[in-house]
């Protein structure tokens, strides 16, 4: 195998934190590039998924208040919605032994 140099240029402080975290894996930042570069062989591309982030849409944009409201405005169109666990566990039980009489 002949050995290849590669010459990159990274922000300082992503190199010093990659090269903590490889020391404490145990390698070194060679290797860990070496590591990368064999998945990037192996996947026939990236290891991991690359994309852009997807357009914002108008729900992405309401605020978490706008939102807030709007569930409380809601309130009291679809009956009560809000009931204890043991009314969860009767109604559950009540449906069950419908089915099971069917």
């Amino acid at each position: 195998m002949t050995n290849a140099t590669i010459q990159i240029r990274t922000d300082a402080a992503v190199k010093e934190e990659a090269d903590s975290i490889f020391a404490g894996l145990g390698i070194t930042m060679s290797d860990g590039i070496n590591i990368f570069l064999r998945q990037v062989q192996i996947h026939k591309g990236f290891p991991f998924e690359v994309r852009l982030s997807r357009p914002a849409t108008e729900s992405d944009r309401q605020t978490t208040e706008e939102r807030l409201a709007h569930i409380r405005s809601l309130a009291g169109k679809y009956g009560d919605c809000s009931f204890s666990t043991e009314r969860l566990f009767e109604e559950r039980l009540r449906d069950r032994k419908r089915e099971n009489a069917k």
